[in-house]
């Protein structure tokens, strides 16, 4: 039985079906977690099947079942099973144009597959995982509900920049137990400090040193926003890769239709805990977000 605490959750689509894939923390240290061949679920009336898998097409409803369940109002239903979240939307999307109701539409897959276990955090696999190099595969596990609580690796990341050019200056992690700052810079660099030659250089020795000191969680002040956002975007014009997550994989970005101010980053097996997204998620509100008007408002002294 391998104990573990759960990091972060995603989905992937191969063709006409999708695997869900989660990175937990161990005391073996870090587990990928794949569970293959995942269906998307909904619920429709029961008697709306049939117009369902007509407005959606062949390609999106894969099949359907009905259920003791019913709605609060007591409405009886029927499940909907999709290969793919992507025939999930194409189905709701086509729903909703028509006014029929599709009920539980907007869970996501790997939200769903741990609600149905009451797995909240820690969880309890069954089954032998394989070495990969620094970390674990595990695929198809009975999964259940657990007790573990870990010890995570916590790493702060912020970073400086050029106003004026619009470049990176400097990397600066933190934890307890690790720190470094790499920065543009020639000659002999004082204790602590790394010299790069240039923001590529600064980039991958950052992304490196991060990599080996390997942090189940990322933290920083409006680090997804602006920090992470801006080191990927220069990645981006230098052709390099921004690889941040656990076994070299990149970042996924999400961006609200709603918004182009809000970012949200998926970093696989690493949490990234943004400072401000915290603060207004626990419904605080301060005339300004700027790291030294929060400090003064909560602690009486600037940053």
């Amino acid at each position: 039985m391998i104990e573990g605490f759960l990091l972060t959750r995603e989905w992937h689509e191969r063709g006409d079906s999708q695997d869900l894939v989660f990175w937990l923390t161990t005391a073996s240290g870090p587990l990928e977690v794949v569970f293959e061949d995942q269906e998307s679920i909904a619920f429709v009336a029961q008697g709306d099947e049939g117009k369902l898998s007509r407005l959606s097409g062949k390609a999106a409803l894969c099949r359907t079942a009905s259920l003791e369940l019913r709605t609060f109002a007591g409405e009886p239903v029927s499940a909907c099973y999709f290969r793919s979240q992507r025939g999930l939307n194409v189905a709701r999307s086509a729903a909703q144009r028509v006014g029929l109701t599709l009920h539980e539409a907007d869970l996501r897959p790997t939200d769903r597959f741990l609600m149905e276990r009451f797995i909240t955090g820690a969880i309890q696999l069954d089954g032998l995982p394989e070495q990969r190099g620094r970390y674990r595969t595990l695929s198809n596990p009975k999964a259940a509900r657990g007790d573990y609580r870990p010890q995570l690796r916590v790493v702060s990341l912020d970073i400086e920049t050029s106003v004026s050019s619009d470049t990176l200056l400097s990397v600066a992690l933190f934890s307890p137990s690790f720190e470094a700052v790499v920065m543009l810079g020639d000659g002999q660099p004082p204790a602590g400090v790394i010299f790069a030659d240039s923001e590529a250089e600064v980039i991958q020795t950052s992304v490196r040193l991060l990599d080996q000191y390997d942090p189940d969680v990322i933290i920083g002040w409006n680090v997804v926003g602006f920090d992470l956002r801006f080191l990927q975007n220069r990645c981006d014009a230098l052709g390099i890769p921004f690889a941040l997550g656990r076994d070299a994989r990149p970042i996924s970005w999400r961006h609200p239709t709603t918004s182009d101010e809000r970012n949200y980053a998926l970093v696989p097996g690493r949490v990234v805990l943004d400072g401000i997204e915290l603060l207004r998620n626990a419904t605080y509100s301060f005339e300004s977000f700027s790291l030294e008007y929060v400090a003064g408002e909560l602690l009486g002294r600037g940053k």
